[in-house]
């Protein structure tokens, strides 16, 4: 039996490495079919957009259509980690392309739940969902604060017109005052006029009440002969002259000086 021919060093080299490339286009076969297997596993994300009337139900699409808890949880999870790599002022169309893939990463390989979906598309509608629920509610603040700001200047401006116009109502109820107390002078005079002929009566009304008071004070023994002086005093009420008739001087000088005393 002849001998084989012995196979030289070149020669194995290109056959060891015609197997070695059928081994790998086999890995690759191999890894190709795995790949279909596998995403065939994962859930597809639907057509349209999330949210929209021709799109579907985020919730129900992610199987948390009876698990609001979790489904709100993982939300404001999201939430959290997007606003710390993006600007939550700004819509997804004007964030960064390679901080949005970065946030995505993070939240697959930090919450398993999200690697079930193809491309972990549920990432991407929340964090659409919350930077545009971010925006909306700043717009909405800063036009509120525009409007307070407003109402705070007009408030300034009316201030003075009110001021203007209390002063011309404090100047108006001054000018009135004036008018009514020029009044009261002319009334006062008047009054002073009734007050000067009120005294010049006076001494007659006390010089009554005097010669009243020495009558009763005099006694009893005087009052017998004293007729004359009442009938005086009741002349001077009634303004009629009275009779001449004859009066003791005795009495007659102590009322005098009665009188003379307290005029």
């Amino acid at each position: 039996m002849p001998s084989k021919p012995r196979e030289t060093s070149s020669e194995k080299i290109l056959r060891l490495e015609a197997q070695l490339q059928e081994k790998n286009q086999e890995i690759a076969t191999l890894k190709q079919n795995m790949k279909k297997k596998t995403e065939k596993k994962l859930i597809p994300q639907p057509d349209g957009q999330a949210g929209r009337a021709d799109g579907y139900n985020l919730q129900k699409v992610m199987g948390l259509e009876n698990d609001k808890e979790r489904y709100c949880r993982l939300s404001r999870l999201t939430r959290l980690y997007a606003f710390k790599y993006l600007d939550p002022t700004k819509t997804i169309r004007k964030q960064d392309t390679g901080r949005l893939d970065t946030v995505k990463k993070i939240l697959m390989e930090k919450f398993p739940f999200f690697a079930r979906f193809q491309g972990g598309f549920p990432i991407h509608d929340l964090i659409k969902k919350n930077l545009q629920n971010s925006v909306n509610k700043l717009k909405r603040d800063e036009r509120a604060e525009e409007l307070a700001h407003k109402k705070d200047s007009n408030a300034k401006n009316t201030k003075p017109a009110a001021n203007q116009k209390k002063n011309k109502l404090s100047r108006n109820f001054s000018d009135s005052e004036e008018e009514d107390s020029e009044d009261d002078d002319w009334s006062g005079s008047e009054d002073a006029e009734k007050s000067g002929s009120d005294s010049d009566d006076e001494p007659v009304q006390k010089k009554t009440k005097l010669q009243q008071a020495s009558a009763k004070k005099t006694p009893a023994k005087n009052a017998k002969s004293n007729p004359p002086k009442r009938k005086v005093r009741d002349a001077e009420d009634d303004e009629v002259e009275p009779a001449p008739k004859k009066v003791n001087p005795t009495v007659d000088s102590v009322t005098t000086l009665t009188c003379g005393a307290f005029i």
